[in-house]
């Protein structure tokens, strides 16, 4: 298959008020492409259209169903043509899971948003996208998802799913004209990790390795130090691991 065109095309990116989602919505606005960002913070949404000339927000929260409906009939109202949805939303506490009750709620808030939202999502705008001439889902994972970090017991685990909801969707989209795009960023400069004092990428780079999935027709891209991991998990699994044991994420709430 050959690449996608991004001129003229209709994306939706959840989380897309700040980081990658933001970084991703101004690049492709440069394509040519008709973008809506959407997210739970408003105030931000509102200055991140207010920098992005062009670009379309939505307040949604995604784990509502009920606000993915209104979503969905807001596309519709705006005669948005929906060729490319990209699941970016996501959000990651650090606790101790012996903490008992209230080290699970954070995890359950972390594969609400970051695994049971973006299955929900592509559920509800699937048929949309099928009925497109070529469309494209891209699921923003982790390099977590290849090894997690003990800090981070729920967002690790989210993105591990996705990454197998991911691989199995694009089986099952199989000879269909909706290709399926995973992109495992390493520690990237987000409001998620501002908190964390350690080497980041910017969130430019991870935007600009998603353009380049869609244009040139590429199923899964590993950026910057998430190629180092993966290497080590296949060559040395067990340094690999302890050294994200020691992984430098406070031990608090980061969002």
């Amino acid at each position: 298959m050959a690449g996608m065109r991004l001129a003229g095309s209709g994306v939706l990116i959840t989380g897309g008020g700040s980081g990658i989602g933001l970084a991703l919505a101004r690049l492709l606005l440069a394509r040519g492409a008709r973008v809506l960002a959407c997210g739970r913070d408003g105030a931000r949404l509102a200055e991140a259209a207010r920098d992005s000339p062009g670009l379309e927000i939505r307040v949604c929260d995604v784990t509502d169903p009920a606000a993915v409906d209104a979503l969905a009939a807001h596309l519709a109202a705006a005669g948005f043509p929906l060729d490319v949805l990209v699941n970016n939303a996501a959000v990651g506490h650090a606790c101790l899971l012996a903490e008992g009750e209230a080290a699970a709620r954070a995890v359950e808030e972390d594969v609400l948003i970051g695994l049971v939202a973006p299955v929900r999502l592509t559920g509800r705008f699937l048929p949309l996208l099928l009925g497109r001439p070529e469309a494209a889902v891209v699921c923003v994972t982790s390099a977590f998802a290849l090894c997690p970090a003990a800090a981070v017991p729920g967002y690790a685990a989210a993105k591990a799913g996705l990454r197998a909801y991911t691989q199995a969707l694009r089986l099952q989209l199989r000879g269909t004209a909706v290709r399926v795009v995973e992109v495992l960023p390493p520690l990237t400069d987000t409001p998620l990790v501002g908190k964390v004092r350690a080497r980041k990428l910017a969130p430019e780079r991870v935007a600009g390795a998603i353009v380049d999935a869609l244009e040139r027709d590429r199923e899964e891209v590993l950026v910057g130090q998430s190629r180092l991991l993966a290497l080590g998990m296949r060559v040395a699994p067990g340094i690999a691991r302890r050294i994200l044991a020691r992984y430098p994420i406070p031990l608090a709430a980061v969002k």
